[in-house]
């Protein structure tokens, strides 16, 4: 399916059949929707230790940033939700964000400095 084969051998039409230039040769592209490719540079301290991360849960360097990335997007999602109900009902409470915080299973700031 991924194999490289020369233009004449791809058969039917450019329509008909999805290509990708790579290298001068055309090559077919599997059907469907594939992940889009993201180079990024990251500090040696950051590779090493996603190297890692990635290695102890058993998955790709791809699929763990893949997720970090997700988690990332949750946190600021969640982030910007507490900030737009702010606006519109004004700042939490201390004792709401303790309620939160209880209910999380979170140490209060309290807790945490003693």
């Amino acid at each position: 399916m991924y194999g490289f084969r020369p233009w004449g051998s791809l058969g039917g039409s450019v329509d008909e059949v999805r290509l990708s230039y790579h290298g001068g040769i055309v090559c077919s592209m599997p059907r469907g929707k594939p992940s889009p490719k993201l180079a990024i540079t990251v500090d040696p301290d950051v590779h090493a230790r996603v190297v890692a991360a990635a290695a102890a849960d058993g998955v790709s360097v791809s699929a763990w940033m893949t997720e970090a990335a997700r988690h990332a997007l949750r946190l600021r999602d969640g982030l910007a939700a507490v900030a737009e109900w702010e606006a519109e009902h004004g700042a939490f409470t201390r004792e709401e964000l303790d309620v939160a915080r209880r209910h999380l299973g979170l140490d209060s700031p309290q807790q945490r400095s003693a």
